[in-house]
């Protein structure tokens, strides 16, 4: 009897190890404002020179951390 009581316990432990899910991954969100712009600008192939270079560097970082 003490045997299988053991035995199940063993098994109980065991599958409550097993059944445990993962967290999924915490997703980051990036908000962007601009005033008086338009969404075309926020591109890394604006045609404005300015935005273009700076969000070429923003996107540029978020892409490594798999973010883009």
């Amino acid at each position: 009897m003490r045997r299988r009581e053991f035995t199940i316990g063993l098994v109980l432990v065991w599958s409550a190890q097993r059944a445990r899910a993962q967290q999924p991954a915490k997703q980051h969100r990036v908000a962007i404002v601009i005033a008086g712009g338009t969404i075309a600008r926020i591109s890394e192939t604006s045609s404005e020179p300015l935005s273009r270079r700076f969000f070429q560097a923003f996107f540029g970082e978020l892409r490594p951390l798999g973010d883009v």
